[in-house]
């Protein structure tokens, strides 16, 4: 996003390069290090910036991966181990706090239990819309049957 200086005085954003801060409504935050736009990086910025033009590929890379998902219990251990941008110590209070919420990684979908809810319509003579179903691709058919069945169980 490229903002002018005129917005970003009237937002009160100072860029302190002095001591390679920004600050904005009493909080600040460092700015990123140049050396991390090398060329390894920059690959991968490339590829992001290609995907985030063509929403066809990166949808039917989402689509893919949701429908591929295997929902089942999460292994808490080797979750937080797998972080190893956390130290032991935080590794443990993030095992803690999983544990915690044990449930919600068990693999299931749950249900959702409310009050029933009642809808006014502003016109009461109102009729129903209805439209065709969207369309799925031939070659997600299949895996769209299978999560289909599978949530409906």
């Amino acid at each position: 996003m490229i903002i002018g200086r005129d917005l970003l005085e009237e937002l009160g954003m100072n860029f302190l390069f002095s001591t390679n801060l920004m600050e904005w409504d009493n909080a600040s935050t460092p700015m990123l290090d140049p050396d991390l736009f090398d060329q390894e990086n920059l690959d991968g910025l490339a590829k992001e910036m290609l995907y985030m033009h063509d929403p066809d590929t990166t949808d039917a890379e989402r689509i893919q991966e949701i429908l591929d998902a295997k929902y089942c219990k999460a292994d808490l251990n080797k979750l937080s181990q797998e972080c190893d941008t956390l130290d032991k110590a935080d590794q443990q209070k993030l095992l803690k706090l999983l544990q915690k919420y044990e449930h919600l990684f068990d693999g299931t979908v749950g249900t959702w239990n409310t009050d029933p809810v009642d809808l006014v319509l502003k016109d009461p003579a109102a009729a129903p819309y209805h439209a065709n179903a969207y369309p799925v691709p031939y070659s997600q058919e299949q895996k769209l049957k299978e999560e289909v069945n599978r949530l409906s169980e």
